[in-house]
């Protein structure tokens, strides 16, 4: 294959996902639209409102997002798939205060949606309030159980920090029965290594490779 054939075939590449991409984002301005036309000729429309935040956050536009779900749930107070994503849309911001207080709302409207937990805790432990963090999981252990690998994970992460690394690395290993998951290795390993065992933790790290950045980290942190 010579080198002109080369170019040839991945300047092609660059054409086809150059157009792709233009087809994706015409595709969400016509579904815009759509929705647009919908709450002209209904004010009060409220999932479709939801429905243009939703199509903003994938054009990356997340100041008209948050608009919309905001009007959303002006316009039905109780709605929880608006407050849900006002809450994934702040935490993705890192405006974590204000993900938590959206994400209580939705909780308090229905609370047999384990996503909205696992959200709550990952706002708590990022605010560094394991207590709360602590709080959310078991609420949703008592109703969910051991069906849902990010829980427990969720779960091991919160012992690690009490430094409760025995009741953490088996949660860790009950998540990696459900799925097979590299985070949930390496925090493992981590665990493995703050509890003493800094060889294990060195060669379960190093198995994992550098797919993940923070492995990179930890694998230093072990050396």
């Amino acid at each position: 294959m010579t080198k002109q054939v080369i170019l040839f075939i991945r300047s092609l590449f660059v054409i086809i996902f150059m157009v792709s991409t233009v087809l994706q984002l015409y595709a969400q301005d016509t579904d815009i639209e759509k929705y647009l036309k919908i709450v002209e000729k209904d004010p009060g429309n409220y999932e479709a409102y939801n429905m243009i935040g939703l199509l903003m956050v994938e054009k990356n536009d997340h100041e008209e997002a948050r608009n919309y779900f905001v009007k959303s749930v002006i316009l039905k107070n109780n709605y929880f798939d608006g407050y849900f994503n006002l809450g994934l849309l702040y935490y993705t911001q890192k405006e974590y205060n204000k993900a938590l207080i959206n994400l209580k709302r939705a909780l308090s409207i229905k609370n047999d949606q384990i996503d909205t937990y696992i959200m709550l805790i990952n706002c708590s432990l990022k605010q560094n309030n394991s207590a709360e963090a602590e709080k959310f999981y078991k609420e949703a252990f008592e109703q969910f159980g051991q069906e849902d690998h990010r829980l427990l994970n969720c779960g091991g992460i919160i012992k690690m920090l009490s430094a409760n690394y025995k009741e953490a690395k088996n949660l860790f290993i009950d998540a990696l029965k459900l799925k097979d998951d590299d985070k949930i290795k390496n925090n493992l390993a981590i665990c493995e290594y703050y509890s003493g065992n800094k060889k294990k933790a060195k060669s379960m790290l190093k198995s994992l490779g550098s797919t993940l950045q923070i492995m990179k980290k930890n694998y230093k942190l072990v050396q």
